[in-house]
């Protein structure tokens, strides 16, 4: 149950309600559940939580096996959940405040304030319209307390509820306490029914503009929606599969766009699936959605995001994007076969909690894996752009625009959006596959050697050094069973740019985000379609370094990156100056955000607004330069020497050394001794107090910066952290509480 079973006089309750769930049950009066959770360790608000949405209510108590006591008391708790709660008069009016306030933390921002107005168009003609889980305040405030108090006993019943274990556990006992601390619990005489409720169709295009004056971007989407139904058969996995095909490929175009200096989109998407997230049971929707640089370009974003929707209509796709997407496929689904045994007890939760709720099947890892493989071998690319026809539909579109106030006069009309919508297919033409056809490296380093190897029995660790200079540190384990991740840093990063070309240094991500050798970003996913082997470089304040991860079988691969990131990195003057260009954008709204101005404000102060540690503005960004970013970059990897890899997973030590002579030993090295600066970057000393107005709502954020040198060792930080958990518990009784 949710918001949807709510009377008009209860608005806000169902959420309500799960809050009282932590204020008093017959077993575990006022706080006392969260005093006897949170002393075993389990935290409120991070282990412990609930939510409420308009169709079901869920509790999650992840819970120690450690102690058998304070196991068997994780199935009393949720029994007391289930039926229970006592709903005090005084409790449920010191909440008032808790939910009043929770509703002005999440709200009251340019986001709440449109979706305010966005709603009422995406849930036009529902019950979902008038039933927002968080209720309305002036309810929220003044209603009597047995109206909270009927909703729980109507609605918190057996017939209505399941309870979902997962864990290290014997299945048997566990059958038994849900037995022993469930079958007490009793179904109403004559229960009030269970209503299901829909969205109505429209023939209409609907079409909403809205702006806000804190709103920073200008953003139009269109929506097509469609009936759908929750995968049972294997004719709904199969056509599951074809949509993820299609959104892969679709995204795949869009990502290639947006790299381009004429790109008409500062960023887009296109994805068919849950209307609104699941908003909406049954109802699936096909969304496209596309960012201007302004009010005035935002037409023509619209319009070029229509037309890749339109190519994709028209055309369909190739068999070589249809290729890639099958081997990435492919990739994924060996992966999830081999960690089977290494699944995450709350993907399991989610799994079943979705089958309760609205029925979908639960396969085995391993029938999933084989009807996959099937699947795979079994779709073409006749069924693939049949299915993609079919996502743009006549009727049941929504078109919506949201954008800054100050955009308010140069936003496209109604009209003009669907003239666009109309028109979107005109002068369309077949995509064009653009893949590089080469390998990632012309030829294999020159091997180097390891020259000496030390092993630590006590943590498992083997250290090993390399001709080059650079030390790699590996540790076997077995979390997971087809993983291997590795990172490395060395000393420097741009705390070594002088003054004069710190902007330039600072945009040093740009150089490895373009790709690397021959192969833009685009062309290196085509050319790695199936095979797990990633890896990266990076530069931060005081390191640069690698990082990376594959399967144990694709590992050579990851390496083989690291090298061409070392010695191959790609100039893309296209690229790189679509990405400031980008940025410029972002600036240049971002003072209309209230949490901007105030994160920029602390940033500012706690530097004590040293010059190479203020947040960027528009005219730090005239003075990047692509050669000099892309300089710095080759300076800060030109030596390797003092480089430390630190390689972790699933992995034979005898097998990978091979490979880290090959691609690890082989990286330059000029052995010169590094460090990185201290720049005099520090928090200022006594007490500053700064206050910084802004925004159109009554909300205030408030942060306290205590400051200091300590002796830093592992019983300092640990004394810290349990410090630090215990006034987070006062400050939860104290403000939320109270």
């Amino acid at each position: 149950i949710g918001s949807l079973m709510e009377d008009d006089n209860q608005q806000g309750l169902a959420h309500f309600t799960e809050h009282m769930a932590f204020n008093g049950t017959k077993d575990f009066p006022k706080n006392e559940m969260i005093n006897y959770l949170q002393k075993a360790g389990v935290r409120f608000g991070a282990d412990l939580n609930a939510y409420t949405s308009f169709d079901q209510t869920v509790y999650q108590l992840p819970i120690p096996t450690d102690s058998a006591a304070l196991f068997k008391t994780g199935f009393k708790i949720l029994a007391n959940w289930a039926g229970k709660i006592i709903m005090e008069g005084s409790e449920i009016d010191k909440e008032r405040g808790v939910i009043v306030e929770e509703d002005r933390q999440r709200g009251k921002n340019a986001q709440d304030r449109m979706s305010k107005q966005l709603l009422p168009v995406l849930l036009k003609g529902s019950r979902y319209a008038d039933r927002l889980p968080i209720g309305k305040v002036d309810i929220l405030n003044s209603f009597t307390h047995d109206k909270i108090r009927n909703f729980y006993k109507d609605w918190y019943r057996p017939n209505l509820q399941a309870v979902i274990a997962v864990g290290d556990f014997d299945v048997n006992e566990v059958e038994q306490l849900i037995k022993e601390n469930f079958s007490g619990l009793t179904n109403p005489t004559n229960p009030r029914q269970r209503l299901s409720y829909d969205l109505p169709d429209n023939v209409e295009p609907l079409v909403k503009i809205i702006t806000d004056p804190e709103q920073q971007y200008n953003v139009a989407q269109i929506m097509y929606k469609q009936r759908g139904n929750v995968i049972k058969t294997t004719a709904d996995y199969k056509k599951s599969m074809i949509h993820g095909m299609i959104n892969s490929m679709l995204g795949a175009r869009i990502q290639e766009i947006m790299q381009k200096g004429n790109a008409p989109f500062i960023q887009a998407q296109s994805a068919f699936g849950a209307y609104q997230g699941g908003l909406v049971p049954n109802l699936n929707a096909f969304q496209s959605v596309a960012v201007s640089s302004s009010g005035a370009t935002l037409e023509k974003a619209f319009t070029a995001i229509l037309a890749e929707n339109e190519r994709m209509n028209k055309y369909g796709f190739t068999q070589s994007e249809l290729d890639v997407a099958k081997k990435n496929i492919a990739a994924g689904n060996e992966m999830r076969l081999k960690e089977k045994d290494k699944t995450a007890s709350a993907s399991l939760v989610k799994r079943y909690l979705s089958h309760f709720l609205s029925g979908t099947s639960i396969p085995s890892t391993e029938y999933s894996y084989e009807l996959t493989n099937k699947l795979l071998y079994e779709i073409t690319l006749t069924e693939i752009n049949a299915i993609a026809k079919s996502l743009i539909t006549k009727d049941n579109q929504i078109i919506l625009v949201q954008a800054p106030e100050k955009e308010k006069a140069n936003l496209p009309t109604e009209a003009q959006l669907l003239a666009a919508l109309k028109n979107a297919s005109n002068n369309v033409t077949a995509y064009v596959d653009n893949s590089v056809n080469k390998p990632l490296l012309d030829k294999k380093p020159v091997a180097g050697k390891i020259i000496s190897e030390q092993k630590n029995e006590r943590v498992g660790v083997t250290t090993l050094n390399l001709s080059n200079g650079i030390k790699v540190l590996l540790k076997p384990t077995d979390f997971k069973n087809d993983q291997i991740i590795f990172n490395s840093f060395s000393k420097g990063g741009t705390s070594l740019a002088t003054d004069a070309n710190l902007q330039s240094a600072s945009a040093v991500s740009l150089i490895p985000a373009s790709g690397v050798g021959d192969f833009n970003p685009t062309q290196l996913n085509k050319l790695l379609a199936g095979n797990t082997g990633r890896a990266g470089a990076y530069v931060n304040s005081l390191y640069q370094g690698y990082n990376g991860s594959a399967a144990p079988k694709d590992i050579e691969t990851a390496f083989q990156m690291v090298y061409a990131y070392a010695t191959n990195p790609r100039k893309d003057a296209e690229i790189f100056n679509k990405n400031i260009s980008d940025f410029r954008v972002t600036l240049e709204n971002k003072s209309a955000n209230p949490e901007s101005v105030f994160g920029d404000t602390v940033q500012a102060v706690l530097s004590s607004y040293h010059r190479r540690a203020m947040p960027t503005t528009i005219a730090d960004l005239d003075k990047i330069s692509l050669d000099d970013a892309y300089n710095f970059y080759k300076d800060r990897f030109a030596d390797n020497s003092e480089q430390t890899f630190v390689i972790v997973g699933s992995f034979n030590i005898e097998t990978i050394k091979p490979l880290i002579e090959t691609y690890i030993a082989s990286l330059p090295a000029l052995n010169k001794k590094q460090n990185f600066v201290d720049n005099g970057i520090y928090p200022p000393k006594g007490k500053v107090s700064k206050t910084v107005y802004k925004g159109l709502e009554d909300k205030a954020s408030v942060q306290l910066y205590i400051h200091g040198d300590y002796d830093y060792s592992v019983d300092t930080n640990m004394q810290l952290d349990a410090l630090k958990a215990a006034l987070e518990n006062k400050i939860l009784e104290r403000l939320r509480e109270k």
